[in-house]
């Protein structure tokens, strides 16, 4: 039941679910929470409260959170765990001081995936191709191509600190398990052979997931990342 919730219920529904203490989650139901509450200050909270969430899933709440709700968890967790928040509040400010990222320019990349549109199974084909050789920009724009889910959407998933999402991306476009893991390992900047026992947890995720299931949290993420960048979009025009 718990499932089938996380699965089709709104926001409403999806935050009550995570409030139910009484409510048991499989390491995917609970990642898939984890997912939809990037840019629900609301379900961060709920989830955070959750006495089952994992440290592996904990991380990247805390990771995705706005600065606020951070502090709030801080000010609002139970001396056990304020400990751990401090933790990984220092890691991010540590990671933020350290990171030069800069956004890539997937023009190009965009220019020579623009035929795959016509062709599905080519498409899928390229993502391998291009996951293996890691020409990531190529990689992320193909695969903008087949899930029809913008390039910087699919780029934030790329650079999260859940590899999750990106997962529920390949099962959402329908990749069979030895390409979705080919993505999974250029995201870590790694090769498809270097861990086998990585592979084995990655197979039984994976199957964990229906396509089906992996479309609706998709649509869902990207209903709240459009609820994000309009209050954010506002918030500019009004600075």
């Amino acid at each position: 039941m718990t499932e089938v919730l996380v699965d089709h219920g709104d926001a409403d529904v999806a935050n009550e679910v995570a409030s139910n203490a009484g409510a048991r989650f499989s390491n995917t139901s609970m990642a898939k929470l984890v997912m939809r509450a990037d840019g629900d200050d609301r379900l961060t909270g709920s989830i955070s409260r959750r006495a089952d969430i994992s440290p592996t899933l904990f991380r990247p709440l805390l990771i995705q959170a706005t600065e606020a709700v951070r502090l709030k968890l801080l000010a609002d967790a139970p001396p056990a765990q304020k400990d751990v928040i401090k933790q990984v509040l220092d890691e991010i400010s540590a990671q933020v001081g350290k990171d030069n990222w800069k956004p890539r320019n997937y023009a190009e990349a965009k220019r020579a995936v623009a035929e795959l549109s016509q062709d599905t199974e080519l498409a899928k084909s390229k993502i391998l191709e291009f996951a293996d050789s890691k020409q990531v920009a190529e990689m992320i724009a193909a695969l903008s191509v087949l899930s029809a889910v913008p390039v910087d959407q699919i780029d934030r998933l790329f650079r999260t600190a859940n590899e999750f999402g990106l997962t529920v991306l390949c099962k959402a476009s329908a990749l069979d398990l030895d390409t979705a893991y080919a993505v999974i390992m250029a995201r870590n900047g790694r090769t498809t052979s270097a861990d086998m026992r990585a592979y084995d947890g990655f197979h039984h995720h994976y199957d964990e997931l229906s396509v089906a299931s992996a479309q609706r949290v998709i649509r869902f993420w990207q209903g709240r990342q459009k609820i994000v960048q309009h209050f954010q979009s506002q918030a500019a025009l009004s600075a």
